[in-house]
């Protein structure tokens, strides 16, 4: 009895993956692809890269203020039936290529013994991945605002666990900008407009781990603030080996993600591009000395 139920929920595993790597290449068929590269690569504040942003990505650019001017509302989280139906709609309406080949990567590499954990979790994409595959889910998001999205569509799963605060090198509190999304003083220095911020509370990774399982994959996209958080983790990754995805920031913001880097690198980690089709290959820590757009990379001992 216990070994056919087994051998139905791997099955039903496999449809599901088959069924997102699906919607997801069919959503990349559909965009311009050296358009959405062009447009990651000027990503950021300032009129020289708006002006790079129309020259080279103009659909993108189009598109994205025709959203604003319609104002067209985001996808409604909370009410859709089940995760799955959530997840393949939020595919469907995705307009990016960086998250359709980091979620594509997901996909073919997690597993169901995974513990994962979705830092800076925004509006609920990754976690609600990690709800179709995974053992047990950890997602943190200090906005208030992402959060209760997080809360309301989430909160009945016994195997997620939401946290309201932000991971940083110190457990306590901190001022959290809400535009930049950012704890990080240098990131906001090159926004001409800067939101309110409000302060939130902190803790650090090697302390939440205290107290509950282990990670075993990570996906980390908290702009600017990753060393900090590698920094609070010390102890845990390096002594520990889980699957890293990380956010890079280049050009004006690389300062921060060299510290970043730096620490993965004293941890024993080694950087991976993820390509088009979502498998990985290996690069260099130098390769990144001259990085200028954002994009996800992929860290492994």
């Amino acid at each position: 009895m216990m070994l056919t139920m087994f051998l139905l929920n791997n099955k039903n595993i496999e449809q599901k993956r088959q069924q997102i790597l699906n919607a997801i290449d069919k959503k990349m068929k559909s965009i311009n692809i050296k358009q959405h590269l062009n447009y990651a690569k000027y990503a950021g504040p300032g009129w020289h890269k708006k002006i790079k942003r129309l020259l080279f990505a103009p659909q993108i650019v189009i598109k994205n203020k025709l959203n604003i001017f319609l104002k067209r509302r985001d996808i409604d989280f909370v009410n859709f039936n089940n995760n799955h139906d959530l997840l393949l709609n939020f595919i469907y309406n995705l307009n990016s290529l960086i998250e359709l080949i980091t979620m594509r990567f997901f996909v073919k590499t997690v597993s169901s013994n995974d513990v994962f954990y979705d830092i800076g979790a925004e509006k609920c994409l990754y976690t609600s991945l990690g709800i179709e595959f995974c053992k047990e889910i950890h997602s943190f998001e200090p906005l208030p605002e992402f959060f209760d999205i997080l809360e309301k569509r989430f909160s009945k799963y016994p195997n997620v666990y939401l946290n309201n605060i932000a991971l940083a090198d110190k457990t306590g509190t901190r001022m959290f900008c809400k535009a930049p999304t950012t704890l990080i003083d240098d990131v906001k220095k090159f926004y001409k407009k800067v939101s309110e911020e409000i302060e939130v509370f902190t803790t650090t990774l090697d302390e939440y781990i205290s107290h509950h399982q282990k990670p075993t994959f990570i996906k980390m996209d908290v702009e600017g603030a990753e060393h900090l958080i590698l920094k609070g983790g010390e102890k845990f990754f390096k002594n520990n080996s889980p699957i890293i995805v990380m956010e890079i920031l280049g050009a004006e913001f690389l300062s921060n993600s060299l510290k970043a880097l730096d620490l993965l690198k004293e941890y024993g980690f080694k950087p991976f591009e993820i390509l088009l089709d979502g498998e990985i290959k290996e690069i260099k820590y130098e390769d990144f000395l001259s990085a200028m757009d954002i994009y996800n990379y992929v860290f492994l001992k």
